[in-house]
């Protein structure tokens, strides 16, 4: 593809002009990052007190409180978010106008006739007094408290709901495709059970492993009985490599509106992180005598329990006779009973950062994708900072930038093509997405990122590579190169976005797109509450119905959920936003927050002419349209834009082999 030249001129007034600040601190000037000020709203809206910031500006009393229904609305139940769009957009009209008029847009440095109109218009623009209007945070607050509420006892899927029975017992779902449906913590734990893992990945002899597979088979296979019961199986397996013994006991569970799956109870308990304390200071427990219990509770044998523990099983006796006789039990029947009473008491600790757990450190398989475990960087503040790599792991060097929707894996059919170009994507996991850790309030996101990329290229001793960005991170890899001069090789931008300059940019997007990105620019305080009700309704929704809803105005993007080889890739990299009860709503905030509160527009001009930059846009992208990419060609005719046809936002899954060539020319 060659770099586009049939742009047409821009027509005028695209840039618009600069407005004379009033004097006094406006509402944006009083705080917030960015400093946007609040000025300039039409002359018959009502002036009331100054509110503090997250004051949003209110024509009509009337709008107010239709918004302030439709939050609690949101709160009852998720989907009714997208009601909230319209009255949302009616809300941002005016405070988009008064904004633009008030904050001068990057000047272009190379276009003097600009700056002149931008004079002229000031001179003749009457200023308006500044407007501050009722405050809402308190109400997105009540909202996302609720939300928080009822996230436990809500949106759960049938394997989730028959596995909450099983708290202490390790257990877990198979599908029809004998691969892990859902696993409770328990299982994961003693199992290593993991979504999406065939069943080749438990702990049992090859053997066992082979007769499980064959009895679900047989059971997911059976016609349902008349009473729409289900027989149970009851299985013996082993351990693998030990002696250990494990009952398995397989229900199949037939949804009516969910294909058929089998949950399998095992004889294997989680031991509560608390009960060795609870033991000590009940019983007065040793710690000998507790590990004897725990072994005990595991079905190990004395013998066994002797050899693990280098004692004579005459030791092990005499001190299971003290542990007797420190419970008051008169048999070890009975004091298995007490033992098991007891964990079911012993609280939980609060749920640990997913970043400390490794048994969720696994990108999960698919028929389609390959199981890839997440790599680890520690940082010198202590941060963990986790990395993929995808195609060829000895092949050269290709850094991935994710996106917002932590999209980190591909396509299984391109991640093949990776490696068989002889590919390596290095794919970090940035703060607060997945198992990296999240950063301070205060800190620099952008240097932060940039630097763990750097950091990540000198641990891999990569000197410089090729980039592909997603949708809005083409500023994180522009920053990176600002810091880090020589160490961006190539930028290839996916379906990805420039700075923009003027609200029809906005306005021209579809209503999702511009409902997040309008709101991240014009009310960061209130956004973080926004996500954290898009995350509820992504929830309810599930991943699929929810990039329909997202992307129904673009045929091609919507069209992405109903291919099941490509949604995959969508489902498993999204694992990194929300899986398995962890969700990255600060994060996915603070994402776009940053995105389009900060000017870098200098950076990616600093890269003219040393740094190849090329952007992929479809031709039914919601976010760059066709209006809008003929601008941004104007404003950086020195960029090479491509427009791929029948493609949309997600054109990295709809036509990957694109940019995948763009990459083996950089090599």
């Amino acid at each position: 593809m060659a770099k586009t030249s049939d742009a047409r001129p821009a027509s005028p007034g695209t840039t618009p002009p600069r407005a004379k600040r009033s004097r006094g601190k406006t509402q944006g000037e009083a705080g917030g990052e960015g400093g946007w000020p609040l000025v300039g709203l039409p002359k018959e809206t009502t002036m009331v007190p100054a509110a503090p910031q997250g004051a949003i500006a209110l024509p009509q009393d009337s709008l107010a409180s239709d918004i302030i229904g439709r939050l609690y609305d949101v709160a009852l139940d998720p989907l009714r978010l997208e009601d909230l769009l319209e009255d949302w957009d009616r809300l941002y009209a005016p405070l988009r106008r008064a904004q633009e008029r008030a904050v001068p847009v990057a000047s272009d440095p190379e276009n003097p006739l600009r700056r002149v109109a931008r004079l002229y218009q000031k001179t003749r623009r009457p200023r308006r007094p500044a407007v501050a209007v009722p405050d809402l945070t308190d109400h997105f607050r009540r909202v996302a408290a609720l939300l928080a509420q009822t996230q436990v006892t809500c949106d759960l899927r049938p394997e989730e709901v028959e596995l909450a029975r099983f708290a202490r017992t390790a257990a877990f779902a198979v599908a029809g495709n004998l691969r892990i449906a859902s696993a409770n913590r328990a299982a994961q734990i003693a199992l290593q059970a993991q979504q999406g893992r065939g069943l080749e990945s438990l702990p049992f002899d090859e053997a066992d492993r082979a007769m499980l597979a064959c009895r679900l088979r047989q059971v997911l296979g059976e016609a349902p009985t008349e009473e729409g019961s289900e027989r149970g199986s009851l299985l013996r397996l082993r351990r693998q490599g030990s002696n250990q013994v494990v009952l398995l006991h397989l229900t199949v569970i037939r949804p009516a509106d969910a294909p058929a799956f089998a949950v399998v109870v095992t004889s294997e308990l989680r031991w509560p992180d608390r009960l060795n304390q609870t033991l000590r200071d009940v019983f007065a427990l040793t710690p000998a005598e507790i590990e004897i219990l725990r072994a005990l509770s595991e079905a190990l044998s004395l013998k066994t329990i002797a050899e693990q523990r280098g004692r004579s099983i005459e030791t092990v006796r005499a001190q299971i006779k003290a542990i007797l006789s420190k419970t008051e039990t008169t048999s070890q029947s009975e004091l298995l009973r007490l033992t098991l009473t007891i964990m079911e008491v012993v609280p939980d600790p609060p749920e640990q950062d997913p970043s400390l757990e490794p048994w969720r450190r696994i990108s999960r398989g698919t028929e389609t994708l390959q199981e890839r475990p997440f790599h680890t960087l520690m940082r010198p503040d202590g941060r963990r900072v986790e990395y993929l790599l995808l195609g060829d792991p000895g092949g050269r060097p290709v850094l991935y930038t994710h996106g917002p929707l932590g999209l980190c894996r591909w396509p299984g059919a391109l991640e093949r093509q990776a490696a068989e170009a002889g590919l390596c994507i290095v794919v970090p996991v940035r703060p607060g997405y997945g198992g990296s850790t999240p950063l301070a309030g205060a800190a620099d996101r952008r240097r932060e990122v940039a630097g763990d990329m750097a950091a990540l290229m000198d641990r891999l001793g990569i000197a410089s590579a090729a980039f592909l960005t997603l949708d809005l991170d083409v500023h994180y890899v522009v920053h990176l190169n600002a810091m880090f001069p020589g160490r961006v090789k190539a930028l290839i931008a996916v379906g990805a976005s420039l700075p923009l300059t003027h609200r029809a940019q906005y306005e021209r997007m579809g209503r999702w797109h511009l409902f997040h990105r309008a709101c991240a620019r014009y009310t960061p305080a209130l956004y973080p509450f926004l996500v954290q009700a898009g995350f509820a309704m992504l929830r309810r929704m599930g991943k699929q119905a929810w990039v329909r809803k997202i992307y129904i105005q673009s045929k091609s993007d919507s069209a992405v959920a109903d291919r099941p080889d490509v949604f995959e890739a969508i489902d498993v990299g999204m694992d990194t936003i929300l899986h398995d009860g962890f969700e990255a709503v600060d994060a996915c905030a603070a994402e776009l927050i940053t995105s389009e509160r900060i000017s870098w527009r200098h950076e990616i001009e600093a890269m003219r002419n040393k740094v190849p930059i090329h952007f992929l846009h479809g031709d039914d992208d919601l976010q760059i349209v066709p209006a809008t990419r003929q601008e941004l060609i104007e404003d950086y005719p020195w960029i090479a834009f491509h427009l791929v046809p029948n493609a949309g936002q997600l054109l990295l899954f709809q036509a990957g082999e694109i940019a995948l060539n763009w990459l083996r020319k950089y090599q």
